[in-house]
């Protein structure tokens, strides 16, 4: 039984993947260009927008990524695309622009969704360490322990904190 899919879908999924090609090559202006139609496609997922926006992010399109995932958050829930995730990825965004007060919201709006997200709880450390509340980073990063003792990522945070600030005997 043959799958069909329709047009508009066929669309969105070659502005989609070319977009994340353009980023992948560098071609800033190209990658632009397909996320701004797939943006304004009126059958563009949630699933959609985040893959392009998080190419966006991971090549410095900061602008472009926060973009994409606004829009995400105006569309209707993808079971492909969470909403904790689009969060944590809105966050990554704003901490990188400075907007710290905005990432710190994402961040924490991914515990009405999914209290023990570890990665939340590292990436809220992280911003809550760019505005220089150490004891509250600190403690986000012992929950995110206390919750995934494995949880390689907050441990380095977590160790980098103790050396940056001196503390490398609570490192250990």
């Amino acid at each position: 039984m043959a799958i069909s899919v329709s047009k508009d879908l066929q669309r969105v999924q070659k502005l989609s993947q070319d977009a994340i090609k353009d980023y992948g090559r560098g071609k800033l202006k190209d990658a632009r260009k397909s996320a701004s139609k797939l943006l304004n496609h009126k059958k563009a997922t949630a699933y959609y927008l985040f893959q392009v926006g998080v190419a966006a992010y991971n090549t410095k399109d900061l602008d472009a990524s926060l973009k994409l995932h606004n829009a995400e958050l105006d569309l209707p829930e993808d079971k492909n695309s969470p909403r904790e995730n689009i969060l944590l990825s809105r966050g990554l965004v704003q901490s990188e622009l400075g907007t710290l007060d905005a990432a710190l919201n994402d961040f924490s709006s991914v515990f009405s969704l999914s209290p023990n997200d570890v990665r939340a709880y590292n990436n809220r450390a992280i911003t809550l360490q760019k505005c220089d509340k150490k004891a509250e980073a600190v403690a986000d990063l012992e929950k995110a322990l206390d919750l995934d003792p494995a949880y390689f990522n907050a441990a380095i945070n977590l160790i980098n904190h103790f050396q940056n600030t001196g503390e490398t005997g609570k490192a250990i």
